[in-house]
Order: C-alpha cells, then sequence, then structure tokens
C-alpha cells in the first residue's frame, strides 16, 4: 500500500470518528405508556409487583438524555391512591417519611403532571448511577405521584 492510499484510509477513519461524535450527543427519547398493559409494566418494573384491579387510572412517562460521557433519565408516573398499595410501595420498596430532598422536574414532563406538589417520601441510591425517587399521595386529585431521576 503506497503513501497517499494509507494517509486517505486513515482520513476516512478519521471522518468516520468525528461523524460518529458528532451524532452521538443528541441522543434524545421519550415516551409515555399508553395501553393499560404497558402502564401495567412500568407499575411493576418501578414498584416490584402488579397492581390490582382497584388501581383503575395509570399514567407513566419516562425521558431520556444521553451526553457524550453522561446522561440523564427522568420518569414520571401517577396512579389512583389505594391505602394498601401505597402502604406496599412504601415498605417493599425502601421509602423514607418526610426526606430532606428537593424534588426538581425537568421541562420534560408530561402534561398531567402537577404543578405544586410535595414529596412525602423519598429514596435515594448512590451506587453505579444515582437515582432519587419521589413519592407522594395527593387527597384533593386522589392520585399518588411518582418522580424519579437518574443520573451517571
Amino acid at each position: 500500500m503506497n503513501v497517499t492510499n494509507r494517509l486517505l484510509l486513515r482520513a476516512t477513519a478519521l471522518l468516520a470518528c468525528l461523524v460518529t461524535c458528532w451524532a452521538l450527543p443528541g441522543c434524545t427519547k421519550s415516551g409515555e405508556a399508553k395501553t393499560r398493559t404497558e402502564q401495567e409494566e412500568a407499575f411493576q418494573a418501578n414498584f416490584g409487583f402488579t397492581p390490582p384491579a382497584s388501581v383503575t387510572e395509570i399514567q407513566y412517562a419516562d425521558h431520556y438524555a444521553r451526553g457524550v460521557v453522561d446522561g440523564d433519565y427522568e420518569q414520571w408516573m401517577r396512579f389512583t391512591f389505594m391505602a394498601d398499595v401505597f402502604d406496599q410501595i412504601v415498605k417493599k420498596n425502601g421509602y423514607q417519611r418526610n426526606g430532606t430532598s428537593t424534588m426538581v422536574s425537568g421541562p420534560n414532563k408530561p402534561e398531567w403532571w402537577p404543578q405544586d406538589h410535595a414529596s412525602q417520601y423519598v429514596r435515594e441510591g448512590k451506587d453505579a448511577a444515582s437515582y432519587l425517587a419521589h413519592l407522594w399521595h395527593d387527597e384533593k386529585t386522589g392520585f399518588v405521584y411518582w418522580h424519579q431521576t437518574w443520573t451517571d
């Protein structure tokens, strides 16, 4: 292989690398569970059990944004309040009452997310990826609200 071909091959590889690196930072995805099956799957995945039929309404949305070396993932859920279900979530998932954390919800929150809220329970993890979850029951609306953010 002559010098010109080697330089051309290296330039092509460098160009491919630059195009790949340029395209990666814009990786974002948002989703919303539309069917009851999708909503129950989201509930199960986040709380560890299938919601009973008494939880008649579930709404779930998420947003994922990936940077070159880091990213974040944000989730929101609202569902019909049932005292036994709420208690099971708190006990099974290690939520702490009156946590000191301030909840911050990003600009991609779903339309059904409340403007005013005060978290009653908090759960925090600092494993490979850190997460912060808030859970509360809004007596005025009759819903439980859950919000979780992941960062790495």
